[in-house]
């Protein structure tokens, strides 16, 4: 059995410095987005968190990092010491890392566990996380297991696009009847001449579009007033042109972009890693909705991956819609996963389960009544 140690890296300067060995591991860990990489998680803390104290903890084995997750210190209700992931809307750059070639789980998490234990904190609280894949439900039956407590929150599903296998067969699995449709409004909106769709992954083009991409997204629904989300809107510009220099430094940036007549009609920002394509921003024309330009960059990206055998999958990341179940999606759960890692926490974490219960325990009977009268 393998000697385990702790490493604990306290600011991001220093996660930054031992970049490399944290992102070996992050190549170990199987199906993760590249924000996720050292630089994307130090870029994403100065963005966001730039005054919280930052805490990595890192499991290593003879020197090799085997399992590691990122967090900031926070207060939640005054009282309660929280470490929590960076992860928020425009960026899910937190998770546990752990190697998947190791099978000894039990000890890495056992030791990670003691690693986390000697933070200024009651609780790990892990948003944005899926819960039900690897290493994250390894890792909550390794805390059942061990006695701890713990709350889990469904938030939403994301979908996952399969590419693996033959690509006939796996557009076969399409639905036939949108793919008719998408495939009947390219034809309207494009011919051979007047259109151009392209990946691009060079440094200096991705800088030079994106720009044009951004005043695309604000010009439709998530620039209007009341509706946020727009990048231009919330002044997101600096912070996702530096993100997607780092990934393209890294060959890991894709722009997927789509013209017709010399005018930008739709955008994907994505990133691709391993075998997965991740999407990261997406924007279309909305004057020329008719045509739904966003599904048919979807289905061009589709079919140029199945043709290239670039990827495996391709992760929409957001919450899932309906036209995403257009591609045979599979759908993977997200949520809010709190641990307790001290008596305090563990008594917190009991009294919130107990007045969820009793909340839960009136509404039924709320709703009862209301439905006898």
């Amino acid at each position: 059995m393998p000697n385990y140690s702790i490493k604990i890296l306290d600011s991001v300067d220093k996660l930054v410095v031992d970049g490399e060995a944290w992102n070996s591991l992050w190549a170990r860990t199987g199906n993760l987005s590249p924000l996720v990489r050292a630089e994307s998680v130090a870029l994403w803390m100065r963005q966001f968190a730039p005054d919280a104290l930052f805490r990595a903890v890192v499991i290593e084995s003879g020197g090799i990092a085997v399992a590691g997750i990122p967090l900031y210190l926070h207060r939640k209700a005054k009282f309660l010491r929280i470490g929590v992931l960076p992860n928020n809307g425009w960026g899910s750059c937190g998770n546990l890392l752990l190697d998947a070639s190791r099978q000894d789980h039990e000890a890495i998490f056992s030791c990670l566990v003691k690693g986390l234990q000697q933070l200024p904190i009651d609780f790990l609280w892990c948003n944005g996380i899926r819960y039900e894949n690897f290493p994250w439900k390894i890792f909550r039956e390794h805390w059942t297991d061990s006695g701890h407590s713990s709350r889990t929150t469904l938030s939403y599903h994301t979908a996952v696009i399969p590419l693996y296998g033959d690509p006939e067969a796996v557009a076969a699995t399409w639905n036939k009847r949108e793919i008719a449709n998408t495939k009947r409004r390219f034809r309207k909106l494009c011919t051979p001449e007047n259109h151009e769709f392209r990946a691009v992954s060079n440094t200096d083009e991705i800088a030079a579009l994106l720009p044009d991409c951004f005043a695309l997204e604000h010009a439709g629904w998530k620039g209007r007033e009341g509706r946020g989300g727009s990048i231009v809107k919330m002044g997101m510009e600096e912070y996702y042109l530096t993100q997607a220099k780092i990934l393209a430094e890294q060959n890991l940036a894709r722009l997927y972009v789509l013209f017709v007549d010399g005018r930008l009609v739709a955008f994907q920002h994505d990133c691709l890693a391993g075998k997965t394509v991740f999407c990261m921003k997406i924007g279309y024309d909305s004057t020329m909705r008719e045509f739904a330009p966003g599904m048919i960059i979807q289905w061009l990206i589709n079919l140029s991956l199945l043709e290239r055998q670039d990827a495996d999958y391709f992760d929409f990341l957001g919450i899932a819609g309906q036209h995403q179940k257009i591609w045979n999606s599979e759908l993977h759960a997200v949520g809010e996963v709190v641990f307790s890692l001290t008596l305090q926490g563990k008594i917190a974490l009991s009294l919130h389960k107990l007045y969820a219960n009793v909340k839960s325990h009136f509404s039924q009977n709320a709703s009862a009544k209301t439905d006898e009268s």
